[in-house]
């Protein structure tokens, strides 16, 4: 257990020292988001562990692979992933994936956001041009540009020119360009080779992680509303701590069998914790509760998605 304030890199190289040792691991590898699977820890901790991981890139660094000429944008003309190698990334597999459906939708939606941003401030210009009553003031402008901006987070956007006794603005179109450009692209960064691990089955690997959302309260709702709340209530309040005791056990059992496509080992793990969240599920009977609490340990846990012994 970490404090509630822990950051998730932090938990990262405890916890894999802690399942090499208990289950004797020579090989694992990191599946994790890239808030947990930072520069910083790939370099102090996950490479001088001997892990291979694969996480993303950042957008920041994705421009730069472009800005650098790693690779040009006319690559996904006629395919939706490839790999590539970069200097800036040395010993890693970078697999670049374009989905088209995801990169229209994102120009839809800023487009939205830049057409209504741009009649809010149209708003605020005619009342600083009015005869009657006009907006006045460097800092009443500020304030009324301000909650428009921030409002919809397109400040960067935009163009601003605030006087005392005027108002203009102009959209940033080299800016909206630069971010149109990495519409529904995402880099897979790897350090496993090919051969371990193709591109299609890295990418698969990462894409697991939106499941947790999703998958975690579906999960909860079996093993509680469906095994372990009928099989309380079968034994009353009289017998209420057997009730207890049995259903836990029954039910940590089932949620670990919904991990047997992981294999074996998985199946032991989640039972173990599955008996966790059966205890918590007795003391507070609300599924909602165990769900959230299962979504964010789900997040938190290291994904291996290659144990060899």
């Amino acid at each position: 257990m970490f404090e509630g304030a822990t950051g998730d890199p932090a938990t990262l190289a405890s916890q894999v020292a802690k399942l090499k040792q208990r289950f004797g691991l020579d090989h694992v590898v990191l599946v994790g988001d890239r808030g947990m699977i930072t520069e910083a820890r790939i370099a102090e901790d996950i490479k001088p562990a001997g892990l291979d991981w694969i996480t993303a890139l950042r957008a920041p660094a994705i421009r730069g692979l472009i800005e650098g000429g790693a690779f040009q944008m006319s690559l996904f003309d006629d395919r939706d992933m490839a790999a590539i190698t970069s200097p800036d990334f040395p010993g890693e597999r970078l697999i670049l994936c374009r989905n088209h459906a995801l990169a229209a939708e994102r120009s839809r939606k800023r487009e939205d956001l830049l057409r209504a941003t741009e009649r809010d401030l149209a708003a605020i210009a005619a009342a600083v041009r009015r005869k009657r009553a006009p907006l006045r003031g460097k800092a009443e402008i500020g304030l009324a540009v301000g909650a428009v901006i921030d409002r919809r987070k397109m400040a960067k956007h935009f163009a601003l020119t605030i006087a005392d006794t005027s108002f203009a603005f102009a959209r940033r179109s080299a800016e909206i360009a630069a971010e149109a450009a990495l519409d529904g692209l995402y880099v897979v960064r790897t350090s496993l080779p090919a051969a371990a691990l193709d591109d299609a089955a890295t990418v698969r690997s990462y894409k697991s992680l939106s499941f947790v959302v999703y998958l975690c309260p579906i999960q909860e709702y079996v093993a509680r509303a469906g095994v372990q709340a009928p099989i309380m209530n079968a034994f009353g309040t009289r017998l209420a701590w057997v009730g207890a005791v049995i259903s836990t056990f029954v039910a940590a059992i089932v949620f670990g069998a919904m991990h047997i496509s992981f294999g074996v080992l998985a199946v032991l793990l989640t039972t173990l914790v599955g008996l966790y969240w059966g205890i918590v599920f007795v003391q507070t009977r609300s599924v909602l509760a165990v769900s959230v609490s299962h979504i964010d340990a789900r997040r938190r846990r290291l994904s291996l998605v290659r144990l060899i012994r």
